[in-house]
């Protein structure tokens, strides 16, 4: 009777203890149902629209900029398969559309300078956010990830020289000058946008395609530096806003570990 009793009761330790393993893989199953870290690489291009893009050398407003090049590096930790919070960093160039600029320019020293040169740098614009993002798909994950965040832009710093053949500065004709037009960077706080799929490539590793959308102000205390080969130096000082909106167009790869 003894051992009847010894071996029932080994049945059914075996069993709970079964049943306990059962419950532990099932929780370990759903556990590892999602991976919770997320890191992505992305270059592409950044677009400027609105005042940012215009030409419109009458409008004040213009910002004459141009495609460029974007960068971008994003992790996530992911709160459940659908759901995790994000931080970003991003950083694009602007070259300027210089030739209505530069034409305009030359327009002005009519009659004053020859032998101008003309040269203006990009501006650049640098990101940091934080937001939250929701992920829907098993293979092939589209997601959506609003940001809020810091900015820094740096201004187009321009470049003008020449030779004089008359001025009323006192420098004789034939002098030599050059002028930097300055803008100081400024920073803001701004929301953006973005949005995207992630397309399996091998294990966890996918090709990430990444669109982003952001619009922002920034204010400038700028100034001009002048000087001549004469020894004449001045600074002029001048503030201005400029609106900064732009899409992003990016591809790289994200793994999820």
């Amino acid at each position: 009777m003894k051992y009847l009793l010894a071996a029932l009761f080994l049945l059914v330790s075996s069993s709970i203890f079964s049943q306990a393993l059962d419950k532990e893989e099932m929780v370990a199953q759903r556990r590892s149902s999602f991976l919770q870290n997320r890191l992505s690489f992305n270059i592409g291009l950044a677009n400027p629209t609105g005042d940012f893009a215009s030409t419109n050398i009458l409008d004040i407003n213009s910002g004459f900029a141009g495609p460029g090049l974007v960068i971008k590096a994003n992790y996530g930790y992911m709160v459940n398969k659908n759901f995790g919070f994000t931080f970003d960093f991003t950083n694009a160039n602007f070259p300027v559309e210089s030739e209505e600029i530069e034409e305009l320019t030359k327009n002005l020293y009519s009659g004053f300078a020859t032998d101008l040169v003309y040269n203006v740098e990009n501006y650049n614009l640098s990101q940091l956010t934080f937001g939250f993002i929701l992920s829907i798909g098993n293979s092939t994950k589209f997601y959506i990830n609003p940001v809020v965040g810091y900015s820094s832009f740096r201004f187009a710093e321009e470049n003008i020289s020449g030779v004089y053949t008359q001025n009323n500065i006192g420098a004789p004709v034939g002098a030599s000058f050059s002028e930097r037009v300055v803008g100081d960077n400024d920073e803001d706080v701004f929301i953006a946008l973005n949005a995207g799929m992630d397309v399996p490539v091998s294990g966890n590793t996918y090709v990430n395609f990444n669109f982003q959308y952001y619009s922002t102000d920034y204010d400038f205390d700028g100034y001009l530096n002048y000087s001549d080969s004469q020894g004449n130096s001045g600074q002029i000082g001048y503030s201005f806003g400029q609106d900064v909106a732009a899409f992003h167009l990016g591809i790289g790869l994200a793994h999820y570990f």
